[in-house]
């Protein structure tokens, strides 16, 4: 390990053991575990960024030639359909039994680990849905928090409530 490198992992390590580090996983954190060269595949594997992108691209007409950049397109069909048609998209594509990947298993895994040794983290994730699966299949007591029309959402036990 690079000698910057090391000080700078113990000090994000004792900020997770001092519960003060919120996890946000981009869309990138669904590669992790896919097999290579194994694209999106609804209800086996999770859409990368990019696509993601393709395929909101292709559902809402995006008139520009290069569809990858998520944040254009999906902005794109909010103002061309508004939100409904887009959450509706978006629940179609995320709404599916994925498997659980090795990196969403590690951090719903971590607050259980973390509370055996009496620290509570809070966790977060780009998809609600896969972090909610993620957690309730652990049966840790520490809460998920998702972001979801416009509000926090906070589950435990199965039970979802708004703070």
């Amino acid at each position: 390990m690079q000698d910057g490198l090391a000080p700078h992992c113990r000090r994000v390590m004792r900020a997770v053991l001092e519960g003060r580090v919120v996890t946000l996983l981009g869309a990138g954190a669904n590669l992790c575990g896919r097999p290579p060269g194994e694209a999106w595949e609804r209800g086996r594997y999770l859409p990368s960024g990019a696509e993601l992108a393709r395929h909101l691209a292709a559902r809402f007409d995006y008139p520009d030639a290069d569809p990858h950049d998520l944040v254009r397109i999906s902005e794109y069909a909010y103002v061309m359909t508004g939100s409904g048609p887009l959450y509706d998209q978006l629940h179609e594509v995320f709404d599916a039994d994925y498997a659980i990947g090795p990196l969403h298993r590690f951090l719903a895994a971590l607050p259980g680990r973390l509370a055996a040794g009496g620290r509570r983290p809070t966790s977060s994730a780009t998809w609600p849905t896969a972090s909610t699966v993620a957690g309730s299949c652990t049966g840790c007591p520490a809460p998920m928090r998702s972001w979801s029309s416009g509000r926090m959402s906070t589950a435990r036990s199965g039970r979802t409530s708004v703070p």
